[in-house]
């Protein structure tokens, strides 16, 4: 990667963090639950998530109810790796 791509990557962050900081509370809560679907979302293309979370109804996930997903293992990751 250029230098220049590494800093504008770099610039834009810091950019996007310091908008976060000015935000209300509920600004910050919709940027993360947004943030929590879009990860959720990425995730089920995930052979390995995909399995894990067979049969959990994921639209009802939330980041509150985060506890309701099965917890990945170091064991799982090594089972799947390299394919997910």
């Amino acid at each position: 990667m250029s230098k220049i791509l590494q800093l504008a990557t770099a610039l834009k962050c810091y950019i996007a963090d310091v908008d976060r900081v000015r935000k209300s509370r509920e600004a910050i809560e919709r940027y993360r639950r947004k943030a929590f679907r879009r990860v959720l979302k990425y995730a089920m293309k995930v052979p390995m998530y995909r399995e894990k979370y067979k049969g959990i109804d994921i639209d009802s996930i939330t980041i509150d109810k985060i506890e309701k997903l099965p917890i990945i293992t170091k064991e799982d990751i090594r089972k799947n790796f390299p394919h997910g």
